[in-house]
């Protein structure tokens, strides 16, 4: 069956609100929201500059806002596409730092997430299928995640998550920054370094969910509930 064209539902603003002395000239916004109604159960983001703030629900689409931001020289290329069933979102700045794109997403259960970030913050509730992340510098913050897998990798930046049930795999690798992760008490093979501060959870090299957090340069707290 052929897959539904991507639906622009509307165009809040794209005009250029203000002039400015820098050399960037017009400094621009633009805020779209966007529905997909083709099976996808893949959501992936490219964006260099931006954030994401997001949550599982019960609904027959994918549903995004994006909030473009900058001045009009220095916003790249930005845009959408499905292939297969995946969503792909970029996000392109032409200048570093000079563009922004802020995000909203409502995703059905099953959809998986993956994020490719210079910097941004990203903030998710109650999905349930994999998460990754590769990220430059920001902040990872995760509410009643059910995911099976996540693998976050950070440059700088510091890692929350509370999950709703036990993942089977969490792979989270950060150069500068703090992990902290709130999971059904139980027993983990707890991997990485530096060595965790342990709090009603126990760690189990037999156990057969792994927590394998890396931290240069900060510290890891795992906590049981």
């Amino acid at each position: 069956m052929r897959a539904a064209p991507v639906r622009l539902l509307a165009v809040l603003a794209a005009a250029p609100l203000l002039m400015a002395t820098n050399r960037c000239g017009v400094y621009v916004e633009a805020t779209e929201n966007l529905q997909f109604f083709e099976p996808v159960t893949r959501v992936v983001f490219d964006v260099h500059h931006g954030s994401i703030t997001g949550t599982m629900y019960p609904r027959p689409s994918v549903y995004i806002k994006r909030h473009t931001s900058g001045f009009e020289a220095g916003v790249g290329e930005y845009g959408q596409a499905v292939e297969g069933d995946e969503l792909q979102l970029t996000g392109h700045c032409a200048i570093a730092h000079e563009c922004w794109f802020d995000h909203m997403i409502e995703a059905p259960p099953g959809t998986s997430l993956d994020f490719t970030f210079r910097d941004g913050y990203i903030e998710l509730s109650e999905f349930d299928a994999e998460i990754h992340a590769e990220v430059g510098k920001g902040r990872f913050i995760g509410w009643e995640i059910a995911a099976p897998v996540v693998d976050l990798s950070y440059g700088t930046g510091d890692v929350t998550i509370e999950f709703a049930a036990a993942p089977e795999r969490v792979t989270i690798a950060v150069g500068t920054g703090a992990v902290t992760l709130t999971l059904p008490a139980g027993s983990y093979r707890c991997t990485g370094a530096p060595a965790p501060k342990v709090e009603g959870i126990t760690c189990d090299d037999a156990a057969a969910a792994e927590l394998d957090i890396t931290v240069e340069t900060g510290a890891v707290v795992l906590r049981g509930v």
